[in-house]
């Protein structure tokens, strides 16, 4: 979470995050007032602009097991401890391998703290990153949830972005943001969009393109559509299979 006086990013991981904390350290025209990486917001003020990132699930896995393969990442870090780094043994080949343990509910608390089994079974991995920092309230209010409509009604009465940049469009959602609600809120609407144009990627994975190369079972790509069916149908409701998936199941 990066806090300014009148806006304020929330950081969700590996969708382009870093990037965008870059550009806005270096192009805010509004001093810092409260930097906590990944952190949800204790107190919603409903007088500031709130943005916040999104990946499509899919590749949001690939990209997060390929940051494991690097040897990076809270979730390679939290497998390791527990001993389980042989999943990232195949290397590449080992995707949807890997992707079906993670997608178990009874490994939830492997992959991140309050992410708990009964989560687990309600939503995946990246729903819950993507509710828990946009939802006010959400991590709270978890426990009390017992079924996918408990969390749909709850983030509907909840949900407080004013605008969500896709890591697929990035850059042109950013440049979107910096000539509207951001343009006086950055020190020059040009040097900032020049700055977005030319600016390389940042925290790729070094094992990211070998990992993209490698095809996911069905089984394992029916499990991430069900999971993050949320995130799917918010923001990708076009994604290659999904459509002929929702249509054979009810939420």
């Amino acid at each position: 979470m990066l806090e300014f006086r009148t806006y304020c990013y929330l950081q969700n991981q590996k969708t382009g995050c870093t990037f965008v904390e870059q550009f806005l350290r270096k192009f805010s025209a509004e001093p810092l007032v409260k930097f906590d990486k990944h952190a949800a917001v204790a107190q919603r003020d409903p007088a500031k602009f709130y943005f916040i990132n999104v990946r499509e699930p899919l590749e949001l896995y690939r990209s997060l097991y390929a940051y494991g393969l690097d040897g990076k990442g809270t979730v390679w870090e939290r497998m390791t401890k527990l001993g389980l780094q042989h999943m990232y043994a195949k290397g590449p080949e080992g995707f949807s391998h890997w992707l079906r343990f993670v997608l178990d509910p009874k490994h939830a608390l492997a992959l991140g703290n309050g992410y708990t089994t009964a989560s687990a079974q309600l939503m995946g991995l990246m729903t819950w990153r993507f509710y828990r920092l946009a939802v006010a309230g959400f991590e709270a209010a978890a426990p009390s949830f017992k079924t996918r409509k408990d969390v749909n009604d709850f983030t509907r009465s909840h949900y407080f972005m004013n605008n969500v940049l896709k890591q697929e469009t990035l850059r042109e959602d950013l440049v979107k943001l910096v000539q509207g609600p951001l343009a006086n809120r950055v020190t020059d609407v040009d040097d900032a969009v020049a700055w977005i144009e030319a600016t390389p990627r940042i925290n790729a994975s070094a094992s990211l393109t070998e990992a993209d190369n490698v095809p996911i079972d069905q089984e394992a790509l029916q499990l991430i559509f069900s999971k993050e069916r949320r995130l799917y149908r918010i923001f990708y409701p076009d994604a290659e299979g999904f459509a002929q998936w929702r249509a054979t199941k009810e939420d």
